[in-house]
């Protein structure tokens, strides 16, 4: 994440990558704790890749958090019950949102996102091949550039 930061001429000197505590101790995830970090931030963008979109969505809808537009990749749907869904949906309905999603992706394919947002709101979903829930800076690099130009 913080190499795809670097890269966008887009970031904003107060941007960062928020670092998760469960990296650190090796404990269970908490998306709660997670996400009272987040608590109240604006940033101009957020880019968040698997849990840490759960933790955006959680953050946003318990925390305020309320970024002024996103890119959500590799969306870990397999984690997704309906207060996810319901999360995600009203997210993209308030916030300019890039998912990217890999066609086959381990964690929830491109197809089930798709079905999951009937109504896009102000989201954009792009697929990508690929099934191992990786997203190298080359391959997504151009996608979050083009549709961060469009936005300009």
């Amino acid at each position: 994440m913080q190499s795809l930061l670097d890269a966008l001429p887009a970031a904003s000197p107060g941007s960062f990558v928020a670092h998760y505590r469960h990296w650190d101790d090796g404990s269970r995830y908490d998306v709660a704790r997670e996400a009272a970090t987040l608590h109240a931030a604006t940033p101009d963008l957020v880019l968040a890749k698997s849990l840490g979109v759960v933790i955006a969505l959680f953050a946003n809808a318990h925390g305020g958090f309320a970024p002024t537009q996103a890119v959500f990749m590799g969306t870990p749907l397999r984690l997704f019950g309906e207060d996810q869904w319901s999360a995600l949906r009203g997210f993209v309905q308030a916030v300019p949102t890039l998912l990217i999603q890999q066609r086959e992706d381990s964690t929830g394919s491109f197809a089930t996102l798709d079905a999951g947002l009937p109504e896009r709101g102000m989201a954009r979903l792009v697929e990508v091949p690929g099934s191992d829930h990786a997203y190298p800076e080359g391959v997504v690099m151009p996608i979050i550039e083009g549709w961060l130009s469009e936005r300009r």
